[in-house]
């Protein structure tokens, strides 16, 4: 008998050590975004800012960009806020200027001056 059993997914395919560190980083992340979220509410701006600079040290993500500079405009950093949010604009060129995602963008810029 094995001393070792693989653990399976949901479909009975063994997990292998990168499918479970990759579901490990989803959740990870769902949980990150949770608390980024609730640091921006909470008016934790700082709080918010460093997470997110880690973040995007591991990986360059917009949406990331998007709240650092939805903490910049609201801890009162326009300068740094405008930065973040040209490159959103820049990258969400494409995206529908109806949603909500824009329209927020769009008032973020325009309290960044």
């Amino acid at each position: 008998m094995p001393d070792h059993i693989p653990r399976k997914d949901r479909y009975g395919l063994p997990l292998t050590t990168s499918s479970t560190l990759a579901a490990e980083r989803f959740i990870e992340t769902g949980f990150e975004d949770t608390m980024l979220e609730a640091y921006l509410r909470a008016e934790q701006f700082d709080k918010a800012e460093a997470m997110l600079r880690i973040r995007l040290q591991r990986r360059a993500s917009v949406r990331d960009l998007f709240w650092l500079g939805r903490a910049q405009v609201s801890s009162g950093q326009p300068e740094a806020a405008r930065v973040s949010l040209h490159e959103v604009t820049q990258r969400w060129q494409d995206a529908d200027p109806g949603s909500p995602e824009r329209t927020t963008l769009n008032r973020l810029a325009a309290q960044a001056g």
